[in-house]
């Protein structure tokens, strides 16, 4: 199907061929040949292929060197495109100030976004900084907004099947 789909140059055939090749499913796994489909679909504005490419490139695999520069390319571009954990990714490098230009305000705004639009790590990330004060909220503690981002965060954990006794820490 994703061979088919992405010879049609469909962005979601292509992303998905991409996965194929990454995770060796039908076809050996090759790397260079699953980034060349996601670059494939990403040019076509597929968030997840941008996504895909912004692990694939910050981290570095066995056979792509890292290259944290255009990592964050694809993470900016994936974020844009409104995938969630590349919008709370993008915040935590506005925090960190390691790759891109420190800017706590835009930190704050992308992980509430990514938060309020449903992203579990956000929402655990906001209600910890809401919780210690953290310097993106100038230091200030507002533990209304922390148990409300926690609760959400905790909620999912709750109801969500996959996860574990081991997984919740206990």
């Amino acid at each position: 199907y994703y061979q088919e789909t992405a010879m049609l140059e469909d962005a979601v055939g292509e992303c998905g061929l991409g996965f194929c090749y990454q995770y060796g499913m039908g076809v050996e796994v090759n790397e260079i040949v699953a980034v060349s489909w996601f670059e494939k679909s990403a040019k076509r504005g597929n968030p997840t292929a941008q996504w895909q490419l912004a692990q694939i490139y910050y981290n570095g695999t066995e056979s792509i060197v890292a290259n944290k520069k255009k990592g964050i390319n694809y993470l900016q571009q994936a974020a844009d495109n409104g995938q969630l954990m590349a919008i709370a990714c993008l915040a935590y490098e506005y925090a960190s100030g390691e790759n891109l230009e420190k800017d706590l305000a835009k930190s704050l705004e992308l992980f509430i976004k990514a938060a309020d639009n449903g992203n579990v790590y956000a929402q655990a990330m906001v209600g910890i900084i809401y919780f210690e004060g953290d310097e993106l909220v100038n230091n200030k503690k507002d533990y209304e907004l922390a148990v409300k981002y926690l609760y959400s965060a905790a909620q999912y954990m709750k109801d969500d099947e996959s996860v574990t006794d081991e997984t919740r820490g206990r």
